[in-house]
């Protein structure tokens, strides 16, 4: 047991030093991530009003990242500056944070010999390790479908409660803003839950 653990923390090392090498490497924005930190770099009322009467404004409106994840960012910005570093840096922590999340849906939902498997295939994925290092809200979808997965397994290992419904309404509704398709998981959970 205890070999398996240090080599799930190895595989978690690797994913995160993936991620880190992407981030790193510092690549230009292509033309998307250039419209999407146009709203970024703008005014905090540029992210909140989508009434910008420019027809070449490609504001956030026009893409698909939600308003938690702009918010997120202009933070960034504020905080470290308009590089593509700072620009990339809420993706790749939530690239980071997904694998830990991984493994703990990875031990809940599947036998442990498989764990580790599991997880190496989410580690060494060239598609999320890419996602971990663009200025896109993809990565944040993957942290927060995972997030709502383990809040609904905390919520089935236990009584129902009140409180417990309320937490995941609380992580649903909160999860709106940095998640366009949380919707669509928390309304799949609502259904488990309920049924």
């Amino acid at each position: 047991m205890f070999a398996t653990d240090k080599f799930v923390w190895v595989i978690i090392a690797l994913g995160i030093v993936l991620r880190l090498a992407a981030y790193l490497y510092n690549r230009s924005l292509w033309i998307d991530e250039a419209n999407i930190t146009r709203s970024i770099l703008g005014s905090f009322s540029d992210i909140f009003n989508p009434s910008v009467t420019d027809p070449d404004y490609l504001g956030h409106w026009k893409s698909s990242s939600p308003l938690g994840f702009f918010v997120i960012e202009k933070f960034m910005v504020l905080q470290f500056g308009d590089t593509e570093y700072a620009l990339r840096l809420f993706p790749l922590l939530c690239g980071i944070i997904s694998l830990f999340l991984f493994y703990s849906v990875a031990k809940h939902y599947i036998k442990p010999k498989a764990v580790p498997i599991a997880l190496a295939l989410f580690a060494v994925s060239d598609t999320l390790i890419y996602y971990s290092s663009e200025v896109h809200s993809y990565s944040t979808e993957i942290t927060i479908a995972l997030l709502m997965i383990l809040v609904t397994a905390y919520i089935q290992s236990r009584d129902s409660t009140l409180l417990r419904f309320v937490l995941f309404g609380i992580t649903g509704a909160v999860s709106v803003w940095f998640s366009n398709s949380s919707i669509f998981i928390v309304n799949i959970i609502e259904g488990f839950l309920l049924s």
